[in-house]
């Protein structure tokens, strides 16, 4: 059982301690009690498993890989790489709603990504499609986007989250990464092959998914940089469509 804060008018005082029907459950086994703004911790819930997770995912199949946890990856690296982006967000959600800067929270969501039995393509299902990668980029512009424009409005180095998009943009030109472009090999469940029907490619609708990431990328990324990113997604796309 999880008690939320926010999630009763009456659970927390003004000063954010938990009133009386509350406080005997502090020390209960499986309870958690959550100081603060429920809509700190959901967006912290957003941004850091989420946004980081949907980040990890499109990494993992660009490389090839599916199933988890990975095999044959150098884990460190790996962790290492996404950790500048885990403490933006951070810093951007304790910025935005004085939720402390939590990095063992952070570090447990990487942790499990990268450890748990689980699967790029589960993470990333039906969006991350090359016949229609509007709802993808829907979770990119809301996950890391907007983490991304809390972090520009609090000056929190946005270089991170600048890094995310330019994997996604990699994945994007690479394009056998896409979930009906490539599928688990049954004798090697943990790397790809090639699905056995191309998909059908609609132009406006391709055009939808880069206004999209155009979108993501708006009030917080520098124009060159994302001039340079969104023609590389677009050029990419066409190139895949040719």
């Amino acid at each position: 059982m999880r008690s939320r804060s926010g999630s009763s008018p009456n659970a927390w005082a003004a000063d954010g301690h938990a009133l009386a029907p509350l406080i005997g459950l502090h020390g209960a086994d499986h309870v958690v009690l959550l100081e603060g703004s429920e809509i700190a911790h959901k967006h912290r819930k957003l941004w850091i498993v989420n946004g980081l997770h949907v980040v990890m995912a499109t990494i993992a199949r660009r490389c090839g890989v599916d199933r988890l946890p990975l095999r044959d990856e150098p884990l460190d690296a790996f962790r290492a790489s996404i950790k500048p982006l885990m403490l933006a967000i951070l810093q951007a959600v304790e910025s935005e709603y004085g939720l402390a800067t939590d990095e063992q929270f952070a570090d447990e969501r990487v942790r499990a990504f990268c450890e748990a039995p689980d699967s790029a393509s589960r993470v990333l299902t039906d969006r991350y499609l090359r016949a229609d990668l509007r709802p993808y980029m829907e979770r990119i512009r809301s996950r890391v986007g907007a983490a991304a424009m809390v972090a520009y409005e609090h000056g929190i180095d946005i270089e991170p989250f600048l890094w995310a998009f330019a994997e996604v943009a990699d994945a994007i030109h690479e394009s056998d990464s896409f979930l009906d472009v490539t599928e688990p090999d049954p004798e090697r469940p943990w790397r790809l092959r090639p699905c056995p029907d191309p998909p059908l490619i609609d132009a406006e609708v391709d055009a939808e998914a880069v206004s999209i990431f155009a979108d993501a990328l708006a009030g917080w990324a520098p124009t060159p940089a994302a001039s340079l990113l969104i023609r590389r997604v677009d050029s990419s796309l066409a190139t895949w469509r040719e």
